[in-house]
This record gives C-alpha cells, sequence and structure tokens, in this order.
C-alpha cells in the first residue's frame, strides 16, 4: 500500500501490531521476568524460579 492509495475522506488509519514486530511469546517472556524481577526485589521470591513458573503456566 501507499500513501497514494489512502483514502482521503479517512481522518485515521489504525492497524493493530500482533506478532508483528516480534513474536507474543517473546514479548510474554520479557514481561514475565520484569514481573519476577520486581516480585524478587520487593518480595525476596526468586525471579527464575517465578519466571519458570509463569511461563509453565501461561
Amino acid at each position: 500500500m501507499k500513501y497514494a492509495d489512502i483514502d482521503k475522506r479517512k481522518k485515521a488509519f489504525i492497524f493493530e501490531l500482533d506478532n508483528v514486530i516480534y513474536p507474543e511469546k517473546d514479548y510474554l517472556y520479557q514481561v514475565y521476568y520484569i514481573f519476577a524481577s520486581l516480585l524478587e526485589y520487593t518480595e525476596n521470591f526468586d525471579a527464575k524460579e517465578t519466571t519458570n513458573l509463569m511461563v509453565d503456566t501461561y
């Protein structure tokens, strides 16, 4: 698609990026890792074990 092909009457151009930039699995792993690191910092849980638990569960 070229910019010239976009309908001039439209005021917005919306699209989704699910699994386009990087796989959802990689995104979720990053979230699990960050959350587990927060738990390790605040609650003294082992981050690696927590991350592995979340990956295995979800």
